[in-house]
Order: C-alpha cells, then structure tokens, then sequence
C-alpha cells in the first residue's frame, strides 16, 4: 500500500458466451429461453459447431489474466426471487473448473426443480400464487389440467426467460455468507411471444 491507497481489486473475468452486456439494444450471442435444454442454445449459435469447444471453456476467471485461475465454483442468483431457485454450479470439467456448460446447464436443471410446498403457500401471496398458475399453465401449453400440476421454479420467471447473461453481484445481492467474486447474477430477458 503505498500513499494509504489501496489497488481495487479486479473484477472476475466471464466468458463472452455467458457475460451480461448493459449496453442498450446488446444482443446476447446465446438465443436462450431457459425453459428449454441449453443443448438448444449451442445448435442455434451461429459459430456451431465451432462454439461447442467454447462451452468447455471456463465460465468465469477471477480477472481478465489468461493465466488467471478459473473458479470451480460459483453461485448464481435470479433477482427477485426466491433463495431456493440460487444455482450452485460446480465443475465437471476433468481440470476442476466450472465450465459454460457447467453454468447452462445447472441454471435449467434448477429451474426445473418443483417449487417446495413451503415456498408456494406460505411465502407467497394470493396475486404471485395466481401469476404462477398462469406461468404453469402457458408452459404446459395451456392444457388445463396440466396447469394445475406441480409449479416449477422456472414458473417464477413467467415469461422473462430469455437468457441475457451473467455478471457480478454486487454486496447487496450477496446470500448470507458469501463473498463478492464467488456470487454472480443471472440477468432474464422476455421471450418472444
């Protein structure tokens, strides 16, 4: 420390296929609804089947370094919603990192996850109870039955299930006990239709 001034610390580093842009109007390379398997995702990206070795990359290193060590693991959460739909996405990959893959591919399946009793009639309201109906039920394809069936997590989103990207949460997004850098918020989008 020199002067008393201490060097910020670098912000990790997120693989462009999974980076949350802020700018107006940024489209992100991936063409995601979430609702379906990311293997959708990875056919319809225009550099497939180039992008397939992408996915295998790191998700996230802790700064821009290339030599920078990559996280093998990481916690992603969905504004707004909640603390049981937070991913923990652990690493596959044989050298011990969490891969895009790894990201992708554990946000759906915990989306896919049934929301706990608890959850929907306790900590609910009546109006968020009846918008999760309707989210059930247009997943389902609007089959009535089917839409009173088990809610699914991913029936939070409704229709904002366009995959936009990742980026660093900030102190007031962090859970309990976890630590800037280690965190990352999952930014949704509207899908068409």
């Amino acid at each position: 420390m020199q002067g008393g001034l201490r060097r910020a610390v670098d912000p990790p580093s997120i693989n462009s296929l999974i980076a949350f842009s802020p700018a107006p109007g940024a489209r992100h390379p991936l063409n995601w609804d979430v609702a379906k398997d990311p293997a959708h995702a990875l056919a319809a990206h225009p550099l497939y089947p180039s992008s397939s070795y992408a996915y295998l990359h790191p998700a996230v290193r802790v700064n821009a370094s290339p030599q920078a060590r990559a996280l093998s693991n990481l916690t992603l959460v969905l504004p707004n919603l909640p603390p049981s739909t937070h991913v923990t996405v652990l690493p596959t990959h044989p050298d011990g990192f969490a891969s895009v893959a790894d990201v992708l591919v554990a946000l759906h399946r915990r989306l896919r996850e049934p929301i706990p009793e608890h959850e929907l009639y306790h900590a609910l309201g009546g109006d968020e109870r009846a918008r999760l109906r309707r989210s059930t039920r247009e997943r389902a394809g609007g089959h009535g039955r089917l839409g009173r069936g088990p809610r699914r997590k991913i029936d939070f989103l409704a229709k904002r299930r366009r995959f936009l990207g990742i980026r660093p949460a900030i102190a007031e997004e962090l859970p309990p006990g976890a630590c800037l850098g280690e965190v990352f918020v999952v930014e949704m989008g509207f899908v068409d239709g």
